[in-house]
């Protein structure tokens, strides 16, 4: 299972907030060692908080646009659940992702998702022919087969 990490409690070690790995080995129901992404073991168990002991993480497998910024991804499935996401998330999300063709749109989406929160005179930005009128999330989708193969290295930087 994937889990991520929510406190600093060994920086040292790499127990670090939204430290990333995999359950490896479960010792008891609320302890277990956790191999993380960089390939460190770190052994998670309950800490105690001001409402009684709690594990100090949460599921991995799933990230915010947010949570998400910043980091590199091998591969993304991006689902927009609010009905009035901020303009320009889907284009923050896709540029996590190293290659286009690893990208996978679950739910409908809106042009606005795709176009970046500034955009400067000639930037290209990868959007379907669809009008700004038709904006509606059934109405427009994104070609996403136009990106096949584009390297998205440069935009996660």
């Amino acid at each position: 299972m994937r889990v991520r990490l929510t406190r600093n409690l060994d920086k040292e070690r790499g127990f670090v907030n939204g430290a990333l790995g995999t359950v490896e080995l479960v010792l008891r129901k609320d302890v277990f060692v956790l191999v993380t992404d960089e390939n460190m073991r770190i052994f998670v168990h309950p800490v105690h908080g001001q409402q009684g002991p709690f594990l100090p993480c949460v599921y991995g497998s799933a990230l915010t646009i947010r949570r998400a910024q910043k980091a590199t991804l091998d591969f993304a499935v991006l689902h927009f659940d609010r009905k009035q996401p901020d303009r320009g998330y889907a284009y923050v999300a896709t540029s996590r992702v190293r290659r286009a063709p690893y990208v996978a749109l679950l739910g409908p989406t809106r042009r606005t998702d795709w176009l970046p929160v500034t955009q400067e005179e000639g930037q290209q930005v990868f959007l379907s022919s669809k009008s700004d009128s038709e904006e509606e999330s059934s109405d427009c989708d994104v070609e996403l087969a136009s990106l096949a193969g584009q390297d998205f290295g440069n935009l996660a930087e």
